[in-house]
């Protein structure tokens, strides 16, 4: 679904002024009423998204974050208890989860066993019925919260609830999360006409109210544009922000990210079993394996039994012998549900509408191929790299799950295009961006046209160069990936002569025609969207987590206001690059990182922090000098690692020191600030900076416990560029950068 013409709704991802409004005013309010309600019932879904935000507000650091929860008979926000904050740092009642999930399993084979199965149900939600009165009864000296000078983000309970309106009263910015607005858009699909109508009501009041809206993927903003033209609405703020691998990153912190062989095969339905999410289709497609003598591995079928499922229910009944290729868990744990992703071959997910489609995107989160219907929140969630089937197309449903089941070759390919071309997204930048939004220049909508609010990127990519950006995008195609899985933005500035040729998809090109790559990192701080900007060069090559730890660093760290990394060598076989390497990254290598700033493969700062330099070449030196005295300002991370490939010649190797030399020393603040640039002076600056150059790389040599005689050896291999440098930096310190800078790229 597209927005139309006429009321296009759409997020930016550039911001015109640097001068930025807080977006929420003093205090971040998370709503954890959602999350508390539902304790003890599995965390899929929405559910899942909601306990993330919960967490990362209670373990960020930041004062300005607050968890609080809505409290129905006060008719008020108040802060948590501390039997209510328990409750959020544990993991969720398991022992719910496995006695339901066992009892479904019986009943969906044995109908007999229906009344043990309410029977139970009725007890152990009794049970969680009497808890929940004693939360409450242990809140009562709890203290009220005022949001007035804050934003309060809405759980999903309140805006589905009807408390919906006591909460809209308080006074406060509000803001929502709209994952999807299937109840608006096909309100047959919803569980019914009047919660369809409830849902309808709710959203458009928390619309018309001017709140914050939080869109989580293109897809839920294309149903919100569709809603702001046919309701003829203007919301107040509209962003969005990037999916998190939630599931996929407790497995890795875990260690249980590998595959499960030798079990019986599988395939994977992660799912609440209602009527849009198309079970009753997969139900005909086994059916017709049975039928043909077709052998397919069992359907397993995660999730509640939800509604509009009497005619699934009553196929099951009269084909029995369906009960043994189609397994119905009920809700599992986070932690068995790793387990099933890990054994399974494949999955699949025939819905008719989704807003994302979280089983879809888990499942490439954990490396397996994913059958899905062309539902654009599906295609969407698996970044179109999945085959994708009409949901009512049932024999096409049955020749592609034949072919996933028998053809390895075929489920290999997908897991290497899994592997080669998908990413998962980290909680921790998710989690950045998501307060960053709030901090984004707020704009009004106007009648005919709305604007364009303001999502600012998570993170800025710049790289400087001199290169055709086509040239450029071949070598980051990677790095092009990581930055759009953390929704940030990707910029060549390029000093090359415009060539008139389209720019690159998803990268942004500004074009300084006949500039310097210095020229080039300087403009980069002036047009780039996010707060973090990072500089690197067209021939790094970098991890594939670069992005992400960036944006890990400066979460974790406050007052980080410039980060660097290390930087290994990607060009070995001819002695001149073995040279240029050691001389330039000694003191960055892996194992023996020791430098005490970063370097312009990877320059990394936070804008807000820093003054921006004036003049081309003072970017490195000037910023490095004004964050210097501030604790805790500079970091070297040595897990951030990107890959050197460069190989000049022979002779252009000593010929590309000389101009870096004389470029760095002409354009120093040293050389800026000092009225005598006599020969003798400039011969003892450039003196003392191949000194201390070859003092700090024995020094990261000894770091690494190199042996004196191959310390040695390295200080020799380097002294011809040490030279070559010494000799540029004499020239620069004299007479200036000359033309140096325009000769290197």
């Amino acid at each position: 679904m597209q927005p139309s013409q006429s009321c296009t709704l759409r997020v930016s991802n550039s911001i015109a002024d640097t001068k930025r409004d807080s977006g929420y005013g003093q205090t971040l309010f998370i709503d954890a009423s959602g999350v508390l309600s539902n304790f003890g019932s599995a965390p899929t879904g929405i559910p899942r998204v909601e306990r993330f935000l919960v967490e990362a507000a209670l373990a960020d650091p930041n004062k300005g974050i607050k968890v609080v929860r809505f409290d129905r008979r006060r008719r008020a926000y108040r802060e948590l208890s501390a039997l209510e904050r328990r409750q959020l740092r544990s993991d969720n009642d398991s022992m719910y989860f496995d006695i339901i999930r066992h009892l479904a399993r019986q009943v969906a084979g044995n109908r007999g066993l229906t009344l043990l199965y309410f029977t139970i149900n009725l007890l152990l939600r009794t049970y969680r019925f009497c808890r929940r009165m004693f939360v409450h009864l242990w809140a009562w000296r709890t203290r009220n919260i005022n949001p007035e000078t804050g934003t309060v983000l809405l759980s999903n309970s309140i805006v589905l609830g009807s408390v919906l309106t006591g909460a809209m009263e308080i006074k406060g910015r509000k803001a929502f999360i709209c994952h999807d607005l299937i109840p608006v858009v096909r309100p047959e699909l919803a569980i019914d006409l009047a919660h369809a109508g409830r849902f309808s009501k709710n959203v458009r009041q928390i619309i018309q109210s001017g709140a914050t809206v939080l869109c989580t993927s293109d897809t839920s903003l294309a149903m919100l544009a569709a809603l702001a033209r046919d309701e003829n609405i203007l919301p107040g703020r509209v962003m969005q922000f990037p999916m998190p691998s939630i599931l996929y990153e407790r497995a890795k912190n875990s260690g249980r990210l590998s595959r499960i062989v030798g079990c019986e095969p599988f395939v994977i339905y992660c799912s609440t079993i209602e009527a849009r999410k198309n079970h009753f289709l997969l139900a005909q497609v086994w059916q017709r394996a049975i039928e043909e003598g077709i052998k397919l591995p069992k359907l397993v079928c995660i999730g509640n039994w939800g509604w509009g499922i009497d005619d699934l229910a009553k196929y099951l009944r009269d084909r029995p012998m369906l009960s043994d290729q189609l397994v119905f868990t009920g809700p599992v744990s986070d932690d068995r549900l790793i387990e099933y992703y890990r054994g399974a071959i494949f999955g699949v997910m025939p819905s008719r509408i989704e807003g994302w489609g979280y089983c879809a995107s888990e499942c490439l989160d954990f490396g397996i191929p994913v059958i899905i219907s062309t539902d654009p929140g599906l295609r969407e969630a698996t970044r179109g790299l999945m085959p994708a089937i009409e949901p009512d197309d049932c024999a096409s449903w049955y020749a592609e799950i034949r072919r996933m089941s028998d053809d390895s070759t075929y489920r290999s390919s997908l897991c290497r295009r899994i592997e080669n071309e998908y990413r998962p997204i980290s909680s921790g930048s998710t989690w950045v961006q998501i307060k960053d939004l709030f901090h984004s220049t707020p704009r009004d909508w106007k009648s005919g046209e709305t604007s364009e609010p303001v999502a600012r990127p998570s993170l800025t990519v710049v790289i400087s160069t001199l290169e055709q950006p086509g040239d450029v995008t071949r070598n980051v195609q990677g790095l092009a990936k990581q930055v759009q899985a953390i929704c940030g933005e990707l910029i060549i500035v390029t000093g090359a002569p415009d060539d008139f040729s389209p720019p690159p998809e998803g990268i942004r090109v500004h074009r300084i025609p006949e500039a310097t790559v210095f020229d080039c990192r300087l403009a980069a701080l002036t047009i780039a969207a996010a707060d973090i900007v990072a500089m690197t060069e067209d021939h790094c090559i970098h991890s594939d987590n670069w992005c992400a730890r960036i944006l890990e660093n400066f979460s974790g760290r406050p007052n980080l206001a410039l980060l660097g990394g290390a930087v290994s060598n990607g060009s070995t076989r001819r002695l001149q690059d073995l040279m240029n390497y050691w001389m330039t990254f000694a003191t960055f290598a892996p194992g023996q990182v020791t430098a005490k700033h970063p370097c312009i493969a990877q320059f990394i700062v936070r804008l807000s922090a820093i003054e921006v330099p004036q003049k081309p070449g003072e970017l490195e030196s000037s910023i490095i000098e004004k964050v210097r005295g501030i604790p805790n300002a500079i970091y070297i991370d040595p897990e951030l690692k990107v890959r050197h490939d460069q190989s000049r010649g022979f002779w252009n190797t000593f010929v590309a020191h000389f101009h870096n030399g004389r470029a760095t020393a002409g354009f120093s603040t040293r050389r800026v600030r000092a009225k005598d640039h006599s020969l003798w002076k400039s011969l003892y600056w450039s003196l003392s900076d191949s000194r201390a150059h070859l003092r700090s790389t024995a020094g990261a040599f000894r770091s690494g416990n190199k042996p004196i005689s191959s310390i040695a050896g390295y200080l020799v291999l380097i002294s011809p560029l040490v030279a070559a440098h010494a000799v540029g930096e004499f020239v620069g310190y004299h007479s200036g950068p000359g033309r140096s800078a325009h000769l290197l790229g």
